[in-house]
């Protein structure tokens, strides 16, 4: 078996409960001659995964995606012509943004 060690972590989970707290610390792990580093978030398949079991960064990643998505088609129908440029009005055009503290 073959394991890629510069893309390989290490991730606890705390229990719900904290008097079920085993330790605070780990030692380090150490695979071959390289050692695995623990992390409290990482991307896998596309996602963060956090080490709270909590899913906001992830949200705020495709809410984030969302609006850039939105601004580039928005964009792109303003210097359409024709009916889809005809049909929307100066006020629809506009570019959204978002205040990242209002995901808080």
């Amino acid at each position: 078996m073959t394991c890629y060690v510069t893309k390989t972590v290490c991730m606890v989970f705390n229990p719900l409960c904290r008097r079920k707290v085993v330790a605070n610390s780990f030692p380090l792990l150490k695979l071959g001659s390289s050692y695995i580093y623990f992390v409290d978030c990482f991307k896998y398949l596309g996602h963060i995964i956090t080490d709270n079991a909590r899913d906001d960064g992830d949200i705020k990643r495709e809410v984030r995606n969302l609006f850039v998505r939105t601004n580039v088609l928005i964009c792109s129908c303003g210097r359409a012509g024709g009916p889809v440029a005809h049909g929307m009005g100066p006020q629809s055009l506009r570019p959204w943004t978002i205040n990242m503290c209002d995901l808080e």
